[in-house]
């Protein structure tokens, strides 16, 4: 009996860590490309942020199954670096990494070979690792094939394709594939589609901009990235209003009325933050949400509620906290969830609106756990709100 305890104890672990999906190299870069050269592997890197969502759903659903981590564990050497902590720092700026999560593949010498960006599920996840691996579906080979002079269409869309899915783009290779497109490949939806993925790391002085016009598909998201790319310089850095001016003036020269001045409204809102104006801040949140609400209500309402607590966490002064409170109210009416009631919780406590704190911190724990969200933070405002209460 002992000897079959025994065995099945052993049976357990090893299915156990079998089952244990992507098994994840612990160590620095420079040890993780020592350990690939050794074991002649291919690397993965999960280039991760700690806020970010779908970086943890890959983490929790994707990363742990068989399947996954069977191919994984046979064909690379796998690492995950927090691009905001320590090493990973660094490692954001050498990779050009800007989204999230970002899936980085690299030779057995530490050369990067292979880009996407995204949560894909599993099927699709094991299938960018088998293009990392095959040369003929690699970004940056695709990338110096596309760059020949002899280069055809098809080599030229080959890449286009691939660096959408990592959200890059060489602006060589766009114009020249640009220029083989005919009136009739703009109406061609698959061609739309790669044109419009493109305009993701374009910004408003690419060629792009002078063929969405011709696209019969919707194209307002492409605008919108190329104008935060252009703003971007000056989002990151520190630049005059007069500068920030400048760049409104591009936007609106090139982006469509109906949506320019939305965006120009969206980025006020930012250097207003930057520049700890909240006065005229909130100005502009009100004009932003005013016009989501009429096609978008959803989104306004998501938007209310993110700079209410936006303004809640900074610890401003009542009279915004109370401006927060109109916000996350409008939220509510709009659709409640447990995000707006949590916030709305936290900002009438803050503010000893005891009763209304209570009935909202009482809705946000039950819509939450409806949803299967993690709801202990709204419990432990409840236990405060019921002591400030007695």
């Amino acid at each position: 009996m002992k000897l079959i305890s025994t065995l099945f104890i052993l049976l357990s672990v090893s299915l156990s860590t079998f089952a244990q999906g992507i098994q994840f190299f612990e160590g620095t870069w420079e040890e993780a490309k020592a350990e690939a050269k050794k074991q002649n592997k291919h690397i993965f890197m999960d280039a991760y942020t700690t806020w970010c969502g779908p970086c943890k759903m890959l983490k929790k659903k994707i990363f742990p199954q068989d399947e996954v981590g069977k191919f994984y564990n046979e064909t690379f050497i796998s690492v995950a670096f927090d691009m905001e902590k320590g090493e990973g720092i660094e490692l954001a700026k050498a990779f050009d990494v800007k989204a999230y999560p970002t899936l980085l593949f690299f030779s057995a010498e530490g050369e990067l070979v292979h880009k996407s960006v995204g949560a894909p599920e599993a099927a699709k996840f094991i299938e960018i690792g088998k293009d990392a691996v095959d040369p003929s579906k690699q970004l940056y080979a695709l990338e110096k094939k596309a760059l020949k002079e002899n280069a055809k269409q098809e080599d030229l869309q080959n890449y286009i394709k691939a660096a959408g899915q990592a959200f890059t783009s060489n602006d060589v290779i766009l114009n020249k594939w640009l220029k083989t497109l005919s009136d009739d490949d703009y109406k061609n939806e698959e061609i739309s589609k790669l044109i419009l993925v493109s305009s993701y790391d374009a910004d408003l002085n690419s060629a792009i901009i002078d063929v969405l016009p011709k696209l019969t598909i919707d194209t307002d998201e492409a605008y919108q990235s190329m104008a935060y790319n252009t703003m971007r310089p000056l989002i990151k850095g520190e630049a005059s209003r007069k500068e920030w001016e400048a760049s409104f003036d591009v936007i609106r020269k090139k982006v469509p009325s109906h949506l320019s001045e939305k965006i120009i409204s969206n980025f006020n809102i930012n250097y207003y933050f930057k520049a700890e104006d909240y006065q005229n801040a909130s100005i502009e949140i009100d004009k932003a949400a005013a016009a989501l609400k009429v096609k978008e209500p959803l989104m306004a309402s998501n938007m209310l509620n993110s700079f209410a607590w936006r303004y809640y966490e900074l610890g401003l002064d009542t009279k915004y906290i109370k401006k927060a409170l109109t916000w996350v109210n409008q939220s509510v009416m709009i659709e409640e969830n447990y995000y707006n009631l949590d916030t709305q919780a936290h900002i009438c406590f803050s503010l000893g609106k005891y009763d209304k704190a209570l009935v909202a911190c009482e809705k946000a724990i039950e819509a939450g756990k409806k949803k299967g969200d993690d709801v202990s933070g709204t419990e432990s405002l409840l236990a405060k709100i019921k002591k400030e209460m007695k």
